[in-house]
């Protein structure tokens, strides 16, 4: 009796290259949203980095011309935040529920500040939602 073991490895292989390359996926393999709290942060207290991960579903009515599907993914996320006086600061993130990753940083000026995921750089796309920007006050 032939071993078909290899035969079957190759078919499973075909069917899932050929879902991978139908599926209708945008542009990026990866979009985030970024958010902080508190909204309006003060300096020398801490800041929460929030970052959720989503598939980006191609969708041609939308903005960015897909839709975001929310997908837990581990990741190495390199996560920085940039202070007003172009100091880089970097914030370690862990992996929490679902899709959401968090960490935390004490902003130590108070003026316009900018928490970037690195793996991103050099352009951080405008649709990739890897860069946000906020005001810390004092």
């Amino acid at each position: 009796m032939q071993d078909l073991t290899p035969v079957f490895k190759l078919a499973t292989a075909l069917v899932v290259a050929t879902a991978l390359v139908g599926s209708p996926v945008a542009e990026g393999a990866l979009v985030l949203r970024m958010a902080i709290s508190p909204a309006r942060p003060h300096a020398r207290h801490a800041v929460q980095v929030q970052i959720r991960t989503y598939a980006p579903m191609a969708d041609p009515s939308r903005r960015c011309g897909y839709r975001p599907v929310a997908w837990r993914i581990s990741y190495p996320f390199r996560v920085q935040a940039v202070g007003p006086d172009h100091a880089i600061h970097d914030i370690r993130v862990r992996q929490a529920r679902g899709n959401l990753y968090l960490g935390r940083f004490t902003p130590r000026l108070a003026g316009s500040w900018v928490v970037r995921v690195a793996n991103f750089a050099p352009d951080y796309p405008r649709c990739s939602g890897s860069l946000i920007r906020f005001k810390v006050t004092r």
